[in-house]
C-alpha cells in the first residue's frame, strides 16, 4: 500500500474484499481498505494520517491462458481520513467520495481457490484545508475462495 503524501510514504494495509460473479466475464465487489497510518514532517511537528475506504466495484475477467485471468475493476465509494498534529494539536477529518479502478490478475489454484495480485487507484482519499490532498494507491497479494 502506499499513501501519497508528496511521494512520502508507503506503508502496509490491508484490503479485504466480497463479490458476485454474475457470469464467466463479470462481477460485483464490495471492498473495504484500511489504510496505512502515515506520519509526514511539517514545520509545525509531526502530521499523522490514518483511514478506510469503503468501494463497490464492477469487474471484468478476460481469461489470458488456461486457469489465468487478467480483471478490471472500475468502482465509486467513500473514505474517512483523520489526520492530526500533536505539536499543535490541530485535528481534522476528511471524507472523500471516491472514483476507484483496478486491474489484477487470478492464478486458479483449484475450482474453489485463486491467488491474486491487485492493484487499485483510490485517488485523492483525504484533502485538507492545511494541506495537500492525500492520494492512494494500493499493491496487493491475496488469496480468493470461491462458493
Amino acid at each position: 500500500m502506499a499513501m501519497d503524501l508528496n511521494a512520502s510514504q508507503t506503508n502496509n494495509s490491508v484490503r479485504a474484499a466480497v463479490g458476485v460473479q454474475i457470469n464467466e466475464h463479470f462481477g460485483i465487489e464490495g471492498t473495504w481498505f484500511h489504510l496505512p497510518s502515515a506520519t509526514l514532517q511539517t514545520k509545525t511537528g509531526d502530521a499523522t494520517y490514518k483511514g478506510a475506504a469503503y468501494v463497490v466495484s464492477l469487474t471484468a475477467s478476460v481469461p489470458v491462458q488456461k486457469d489465468v485471468n487478467l480483471v478490471g475493476r472500475l468502482g465509486v465509494g467513500r473514505s474517512d481520513v483523520d489526520v492530526v498534529v500533536p505539536a499543535t494539536t490541530y485535528k481534522s477529518f476528511s471524507r472523500q467520495d471516491l472514483t476507484v479502478w483496478g486491474l489484477g490478475i487470478r492464478f486458479a489454484v483449484d475450482k474453489s481457490k485463486d491467488v491474486t495480485i491487485d492493484y487499485d487507484n483510490l485517488g485523492a482519499v483525504g484533502k485538507y484545508a492545511l494541506g495537500d490532498r492525500v492520494k492512494t494507491d494500493m499493491l496487493s497479494f491475496g488469496l480468493r475462495f470461491k462458493f
